[in-house]
């Protein structure tokens, strides 16, 4: 960076991540780049640290090799790489490493890996001398220094080819650009899918008219589904929009509930009396008109459940289960509405429906009824049994920060009417995810949900 760039905005690029689809993009916006090596000596890397805390820096994208990783945990660069990781977790990042990398090293070499182009990442864990510089480390290293990059919040993300490194990097641009601040699948078919998209519409109006905050509404539509993406200015966080869209739900309650009361909070909140008392009633009505179509929506499927149900338990329904039994199973496993997350993430209230119940629902029609719902419900009634079982996996292992973006990952895949780029990052996503469960879960597991994601491949 010469002294005329050092005031201006700049993306860092470390490790050999150049490439001919990421500087096209950063030239095309005309945005700052600086590139530095990873392969150098500890000052080096403490340099690259203070770069990192420079306050025109826009983002970062980081390509690790083996070799930079067993670097790292060696005693001459120690220091410097747990300065530099912890400050790589505090600004926005991408770090990208061979999926190879991950777990174990069980692989076999390609039949014709010693012709093909040393360029070639698919065959680093192959070309393994110590001085090469895909490299791989030990497993006992390697997860020492993953499990350090977790502790410093840095985000690593796997990729198999220079072109999915390159995928995954314009992805990651793209999303910076833009300023992507909220992302969810919400699945054709679901409950309360059609009111989702309602409700995201005043969501974004709720941000111009109430907050003043210019965002833009993005995203996709499928046969299969529906993405619904938020953008805004870079004044605008990821957890300011979260915590707005609380705020917003409960707004809607209250407008529901008292709208004299609605409109005292948007007073409180500083908008002028009379446009506060015109804002309440229109979000009123609005919300009565999702409310009265949600509700329309779980009646109708309630009717739906029931007819099914019927016919399948027929040889049971007289003997063993009354209409009584199942229309009260349905009413507490089928969720009523709201106006906040259960519209676009709806799940059922299994935990203690089964003790509610009439003591005549066996367990094994409880569980059938229940697993008839849940695929209802949540719009997993077309997914095979991997992509399920993945989901379920999300559920019990991710951190409660990425089951959002992990859940939406798995629709993405599934759906091939979606974006490739989108099913890429989705796909290498879910990978990291399988890797870091080593331990939690039977490798036998993680071996069928790593093959179904490859059976992806293709995408």
């Amino acid at each position: 960076m010469t002294e005329s760039e050092a005031d201006e905005r700049f993306v860092l690029l470390l490790g050999s991540t150049t490439n001919d689809t990421v500087l096209s993009k950063l030239k095309a916006a005309g945005i700052l780049y600086v590139e530095k090596r990873l392969e150098s000596n500890p000052e080096n890397w403490r340099t690259i640290t203070g770069m990192l805390q420079n306050e025109q820096l826009l983002a970062v994208i980081v390509k690790l090799t083996g070799k930079n990783l067993a670097a790292a945990m060696t005693h001459d660069y120690c220091e410097a790489a747990r300065a530099l990781a912890d400050q790589l977790g505090r600004v926005r990042h991408m770090v990208l490493v061979h999926e190879s990398l991950l777990g174990p090293d069980e692989r076999v070499p390609p039949p014709d890996a010693l012709v093909m182009d040393p360029d070639d990442e698919r065959i680093p864990w192959f070309l393994s001398r110590h001085d090469h510089p895909f490299a791989r480390p030990s497993d006992e290293l390697l997860a020492k220094a993953f499990e350090y990059l977790r502790s410093a919040n840095v985000s690593v993300l796997p990729y198999e080819t220079n072109a999915e490194l390159s995928v995954i990097s314009a992805a990651f641009l793209d999303d910076y650009e833009q300023n992507l601040l909220f992302r969810i699948y919400v699945p054709a078919g679901r409950l309360y899918s059609d009111e989702a998209d309602k409700l995201m519409s005043l969501f974004h109006d709720w941000m111009h008219r109430v907050k003043r905050q210019r965002v833009r509404r993005g995203g996709y539509e499928t046969p299969d589904g529906q993405v619904f993406e938020f953008f805004g200015e870079s004044a605008v966080s990821a957890g300011e929009v979260a915590v707005q869209f609380n705020d917003f739900s409960e707004f809607l309650d209250l407008c529901l509930a008292n709208n004299d009361e609605a409109a005292s909070w948007l007073v409180r909140s500083g908008i002028e009396p009379r446009r506060a008392d015109a804002l309440a009633l229109r979000y009123a009505k609005e919300g009565r008109r999702i409310d009265r179509d949600m509700r329309q929506a779980r009646d109708e499927l309630l009717v739906r459940l029931r007819y099914e149900l019927e016919e399948e338990l027929s040889d049971t329904f007289d003997e063993t289960v009354g209409a009584s039994d199942l229309d009260r199973l349905l009413r507490q496993l089928v969720p009523e509405p709201g106006m906040g997350v259960q519209a676009l993430s709806p799940s059922i209230s299994s935990g203690s429906s089964r003790g509610e119940i009439n003591v005549s629902v066996v367990q094994q029609v409880f569980e059938h009824v229940e697993g008839t719902v849940i695929g209802t419900v949540t719009g997993t009634a077309n997914l095979g049994t991997n992509p399920r079982e993945l989901l379920s996996l999300v559920e019990r292992f991710a951190d409660a920060d990425q089951r959002q973006a992990l859940t939406t990952s798995i629709y993405e895949v599934e759906d091939a009417g979606a974006p490739a780029d989108k099913r890429i990052v989705a796909r290498q996503r879910l990978k990291k995810f399988l890797a870091d469960l080593g331990g939690k879960v039977e490798d036998s597991v993680i071996r069928v949900m790593q093959a179904y994601l490859e059976s992806r491949i293709g995408i």
